[in-house]
């Protein structure tokens, strides 16, 4: 008798034992899949920037070394600009203050010193041109075909 039962506690642990290396199978393949997606971030999938929380990835660096010069142009360049034009394509004068601010008389009759030019160049906005094509379309007198 005593036989028998170890047999069947035998049985019925090998039963549990195939049943829990299933589930330990099926837990290391969640623990996988799990990890996979804790390694995904805005920069290696389609997930939006916000959903990296507060483990936002590592910004990438310039390559470039600091250099010992100051920004902008350096001493000793002439630079390059544009040049005034003798004939601009528009003149807008404006026109002085009706009064001086200063002791408040009117500057009608006062006496021109100067003027102020300045010249902006104006890149043009782009035009859309409409171009039709017609194609002429004749009937033969003969056959009556359209050609």
């Amino acid at each position: 008798m005593k036989v028998e039962t170890q047999i069947l506690q035998i049985i019925s642990l090998q039963k549990e034992n195939q049943r829990l290396r299933e589930e330990n199978q099926g837990l290391k393949e969640l623990i996988a899949e799990l990890k996979k997606g804790l390694e995904r971030n805005s920069q290696n999938s389609s997930k939006p920037p916000s959903s990296d929380g507060l483990k936002k990835p590592p910004r990438t660096r310039s390559l470039r070394g600091k250099s010992d010069k100051k920004n902008g142009g350096q001493v000793g360049h002439l630079g390059k600009t544009l040049e005034k034009v003798s004939k601009p394509d528009h003149v807008i004068k404006h026109p002085t203050l009706s009064c001086c601010d200063n002791c408040g008389c009117s500057t009608h009759s006062a006496k021109l010193v100067s003027t102020i030019i300045r010249q902006v160049f104006e890149l043009p906005k782009p035009k859309i041109e409409v171009i039709e094509h017609q194609v002429e379309v004749k009937q033969c007198g003969q056959c009556g075909k359209k050609i």
